[in-house]
């Protein structure tokens, strides 16, 4: 198990910090779709392979994607148990097939204490989580939301390297937070300005240049 090539502070820690990782950690596989759970989620969670999503809930029931975790990422709002300031609900779930390297949330809460790079490259970490949702709320309060669906969907173009992507209009309104109607309604809007064209299931993006434009713009 290679978790030292996941770590950027592996270098930086003694022998024996370096054996109580290799010996508590381990690996998990996780289908799509899959749900993280409360439990799971006071361990500090390290992406090997695949894709998570890190969203929170209203009152009412509405989702709101807060960011995306991919390969070498590390989940530290899923540690509940350790950062007790924490006190609104995160959820995690997989978008694809996922593997991740997990660290038992006491073996880092030592880690945390011993080393000072473990506790530099954490606050570091929680700082730019931080900017990320400070971002979200930005782009909430500040680009429209015709904007915002052009760049989810230019986003998710790069990162699966297709303009055919399966993805429902549900789906994105739990990414973005908004009732699914609006999304319908606004993806219609693209398509017969000719920068998509949606069937069941799929979004095939027809011009990515106008659809990236659209966010700029807004």
């Amino acid at each position: 198990m290679n978790i030292n090539e996941y770590l950027p502070f592996w270098n930086k820690l003694s022998s024996k910090e370096k054996q109580l990782i290799q010996k508590n950690c381990f690996e998990k596989k996780y289908l799509s779709k899959s749900l993280i759970t409360e439990k799971e989620k006071c361990e500090f969670i390290i992406i090997k392979s695949g894709k998570l999503r890190v969203y929170t809930i209203s009152d009412s029931g509405k989702e709101i994607t807060l960011f995306k975790l991919f390969n070498y990422d590390m989940c530290l709002f899923s540690s509940s148990c350790i950062f007790k300031d924490i006190t609104f609900d995160i959820m995690l779930e997989t978008e694809e097939d996922t593997t991740v390297f997990v660290i038992p949330a006491h073996i880092y809460e030592n880690l945390m204490k011993t080393s000072l790079s473990v506790s530099n490259y954490t606050n570091e970490l929680m700082s730019s989580r931080f900017s990320d949702i400070m971002w979200l709320l930005d782009q909430i309060l500040n680009k429209n939301m015709i904007s915002r669906i052009s760049l989810f969907l230019y986003e998710e173009y790069l990162y699966h390297n297709t303009v055919d992507l399966s993805i429902t209009h549900e789906e994105i309104s739990k990414h973005l937070g908004t009732a699914r109607e609006v999304i319908s309604r606004l993806l219609n809007y693209m398509q017969k300005d000719g920068i998509l064209k949606t069937k069941r299931g799929i979004i095939s993006i027809v011009d990515e240049e106008k659809l990236k434009n659209l966010y700029d713009e807004n």
